[in-house]
């Protein structure tokens, strides 16, 4: 059984969308739950998952996130998530609340878990731009791992780096052993972090690319990014890296990945670069 956890915060129409494609899975509902993890939001998003919840024969959970203000990560809501899911869910399958997934999703990690059962499996993810054009940014993952299988161990800091949250399966006893997720980093850096965590111990992944979602576009909040960003940032480096050096770390190590792949050139996001990291990044 899979416990899909949906950490969300004022993304309610994204999600609606997102429910409604887990609820019409080929799978049956005796082999997975679905659980929106809320954090804070305060957008109607308890009533688009109660609609859901409502129908007979599923399987939909709800958890709010009522510790603090919010977490400004996803890493609180996907550990409460995980907290709550069914004793008899042996993996957890991390989706994040604009990513829609297709019909045969469910039942393709299951067969994935009974082949592998101690494997990291990750999937990808296409960016579809506003309106919902047809037009999609391809993951840039795929050139990565379609290349190198789906049988591998995280050998490097690299595929540590390419564990994004977003659509990830990792099993139960794998989840805790690594102590889920850091509540200590914020957002867009908890995924690289359990990815390092992950590759620290050298656990194997699967591949996955018949598993893809589609990744709706919305409007960035105002309160996605914090101001202690850069703090974070050094408290990372520092962690995993034993630097605070803004040209080395968590900058450096993406950069070389991008390069690794085949990327002619990666730049971080526009955030990172205001507080003063990775300036002008050179191409590849």
């Amino acid at each position: 059984m899979i416990a899909i956890v949906i950490p969300t915060r004022n993304r309610a129409n994204n999600l609606d969308v997102v429910l409604r494609a887990l609820a019409d899975q080929s799978a049956s509902w005796d082999n997975y739950e679905v659980i929106v993890s809320d954090d804070h939001s305060n957008d109607g998003t308890y009533n688009v998952w109660d609609r859901y919840a409502a129908q007979p024969g599923t399987h939909f959970k709800y958890v709010n996130n009522n510790t603090k203000p919010h977490s400004w990560n996803a890493s609180v809501p996907r550990n409460l998530g995980a907290f709550i899911a069914d004793p008899q869910c042996t993996a957890f399958w991390f989706v994040d609340s604009d990513i829609v997934m297709p019909h045969h999703a469910v039942a393709t990690y299951m067969e994935d878990l009974e082949r592998k059962p101690d494997r990291v499996i990750i999937g990808s993810y296409d960016f579809y731009r506003k309106d919902n054009e047809v037009i999609a940014v391809p993951d840039v993952r795929n050139t990565k791992f379609e290349s190198v299988g789906v049988d591998e161990l995280f050998s490097t800091v690299h595929d540590g780096l390419a564990c994004f949250g977003g659509n990830i399966v990792i099993p139960r006893h794998i989840f805790w052993d690594v102590k889920g997720f850091s509540v200590d980093t914020h957002i867009g850096l908890e995924d690289g972090d359990m990815g390092l965590k992950l590759w620290k111990r050298q656990t194997n992944f699967s591949y996955d690319n018949r598993v893809r979602g589609k990744h709706l576009w919305h409007e960035t909040p105002p309160d996605r990014f914090p101001p202690d960003m850069k703090d974070h940032i050094d408290k990372l480096n520092m962690k995993h890296f034993g630097t605070k050096d803004p040209d080395y770390g968590i900058i450096e190590a993406s950069r070389e990945t991008y390069a690794s792949w085949g990327i002619t050139g990666w730049n971080p996001p526009p955030e990172w670069v205001k507080m003063g990291f990775g300036m002008e990044v050179n191409k590849v």
